[in-house]
């Protein structure tokens, strides 16, 4: 069964987004707002797992979701400015589906 996203919060911390309703019946996840480029769209090993997805914008591709924390070092740098709607790691955040 194919998720079908009904909503979308690309917050400063978090991205939050509602994955299935029914009826009053409303669920949610979220992750990090973090998308660390990548040239690779699997720079991970076949023996690895975790919860994260390649999302291709431009010539790069951005990895975002649950595990991003093991997608690069510890240092974060925020996008918050006037034109972070329009970043390619503001789009990758907004494009994905649930890792």
């Amino acid at each position: 069964m194919e998720l079908i996203v009904r909503a979308v919060d690309v917050g400063s911390g978090n991205t939050k987004f509602v994955t299935a309703a029914s009826g009053t019946d409303i669920r949610c996840a979220s992750f990090p707002s973090v998308a660390y480029p990548s040239s690779d769209a699997s720079p991970w090993t076949a023996g690895e797992r975790k919860k994260t997805v390649c999302i291709p914008i431009g010539p790069l591709y951005y990895e975002v979701g649950p595990d991003v924390s093991l997608a690069a070092d510890t240092f974060r740098a925020k996008q918050l400015h006037d034109e972070y709607t329009e970043t390619p790691e503001y789009m990758a955040l907004l494009r994905v589906r649930s890792p």
